[in-house]
């Protein structure tokens, strides 16, 4: 599971879900804008997640398929 939400803060499972996927491109040797641009989502869109905007379940799906990683 590369991506997966923990906690009952929302806010900090954002946090973390947005530090989850910078490690995950890390270690897949992508970067954010090659996952980014394959997703069709905005440059900021990582950094929109870890302040509790615009994540959405359809995105971070796509980022999830993307990394061949489980949102479970």
């Amino acid at each position: 599971h590369c991506v997966q939400i923990y906690g009952s803060d929302f806010m900090n499972d954002l946090q973390e879900l947005a530090l989850r996927i910078k490690q995950t491109t890390k270690n897949k040797g992508i970067t954010l804008k090659q996952l980014l641009d394959a997703c069709n989502l905005n440059i900021n869109y990582i950094s929109d997640i870890s302040r509790g905007k615009n994540a959405t379940i359809l995105n971070i799906s796509k980022i999830a398929t993307y990394l061949d990683c489980s949102i479970d």
